[in-house]
């Protein structure tokens, strides 16, 4: 058996250079809440902080019971926020970080909680936040029926 050594191929200069994994699992994780939790504690305190423990601590449970469910947890919710940024600077259809979600579904099979990424699986037309629910007038005939009394 002859063993040839093969020419290095150059990298291209435009991809993206990729951060070897950690060889450990649950590390990146714990490194992360220690991040927030950092950034967190030097920040202004506040009555506000309460609620930021909580979620720091709700993180925390999820990562000890299912540090899968974690991590998709948390790529959700980068999709949303991608998403809503998308959109709030000028994005008009379907964008990637919602195709992104319905692949994200259909890879997870059922992993993430159901509802998890209702609104970006939605079609974009399907905004219905203006609506009132049924059985309730909206704003503008609320308006016009105090001016008709």
């Amino acid at each position: 058996m002859t063993i040839h050594a093969l020419p290095l191929r150059e990298p291209e200069a435009d991809a993206a250079k990729e951060e070897p994994l950690s060889p450990a699992p649950g590390r990146w994780q714990l490194a992360f809440l220690a991040e927030v939790a950092e950034a967190l504690a030097t920040s202004d305190t506040s009555t506000s902080r309460s609620p930021l423990d909580f979620v720091l601590a709700d993180l925390r449970t999820l990562l000890r019971k299912d540090p899968r469910k974690f991590a998709l947890l948390l790529f959700a919710g980068y999709l949303h926020v991608g998403d809503a940024l998308s959109r709030g600077h000028g994005g008009s259809g379907e964008s990637k970080y919602a195709q992104a979600a319905r692949e994200l579904v259909r890879l997870t099979n059922g992993t993430l909680p159901e509802g998890a990424l209702a609104p970006l699986l939605a079609p974009p037309s399907a905004d219905t936040s203006a609506i009132p629910p049924a059985g309730q007038p909206g704003w503008l005939r609320r308006f016009f029926s105090f001016l008709s009394c």
